[in-house]
């Protein structure tokens, strides 16, 4: 009976939440990937991945009607960057913490992997990129014990 009472909230609950619901909007991945990072280490890579995949499918569907669900999305990653980035403090005392900054702050200004693509091709590879390296920018979060903005 649980399960029915739960499951009827559930339903009712999840239609309050469509009110609202835009289907032509980039997902929003930082949302996914801040909802994961509490959970221990043997969840977080799996659902970190599941949180980027997902996005990058709903993004592929999107990107076939003429919508920048994929430049989106590197803007989202981009500008998160921005604010957490800041609040990182610029040394700490784990050998490789400065250089994996350094490293972020290159991937974030434009992947080098990236540089000879143009168009889609290059956009769906910073996405790739840069999806790769939000969960590495929260790990050193984690790290120094910065909350996530």
């Amino acid at each position: 009976m649980t399960a029915f009472v739960s499951g009827g909230f559930h339903s009712v609950a999840q239609a309050e939440s469509y009110k609202d619901f835009d289907p032509l909007a980039a997902p929003d991945a930082i949302a996914c990937l801040k909802a994961v990072d509490p959970l221990d280490m043997r969840y977080r890579g799996f659902m970190q991945t599941h949180c980027l995949t997902t996005a990058g499918d709903i993004c592929t569907n999107l990107d076939e009607t003429g919508s920048n669900c994929f430049a989106d999305l590197n803007a989202s990653f981009r500008e998160y960057y921005g604010r957490l980035s800041t609040l990182l403090p610029a040394t700490f005392r784990y050998v490789g913490y400065e250089s994996s900054l350094a490293q972020l702050a290159v991937t974030f200004d434009g992947p080098e992997q990236c540089a000879d693509f143009a168009g889609d091709k290059k956009v769906r590879c910073e996405y790739i990129r840069l999806g790769a390296a939000v969960p590495l920018l929260f790990y050193r979060a984690r790290q120094t014990g910065v909350p996530l903005p």
